[in-house]
């Protein structure tokens, strides 16, 4: 998350700011060190994906006003680039 937030001081024109880290970590799933975070980490055994993950990842495109085909919402599109 900090090595984010100096990416969007020194590139603010041309990063996109994703809330998904936020979240991720803001309901405890903080990766590898806790065993949760996109993945479920078993030991012994490869990552998996973890489904339960998903209203999360609904909730950073909520809002970021992404849509699930990853295309950006009518307003946004509306605002030129």
């Amino acid at each position: 998350m900090e090595v984010g937030k100096e990416y969007e001081k020194a590139f603010s024109d041309r990063v996109f700011k994703s809330t998904l880290v936020e979240l991720l970590v803001k309901n405890g799933r903080n990766g590898k060190n806790n065993g949760k975070g996109i993945y479920i980490y078993e030991k012994g055994s490869k990552p998996k994906p973890d489904p339960s993950v998903l209203p999360i990842i609904e909730e950073s495109r909520r809002l970021t006003n992404i849509m699930p085909t990853g295309k950006l919402s009518t307003l946004a599109s509306k605002v030129s680039l």
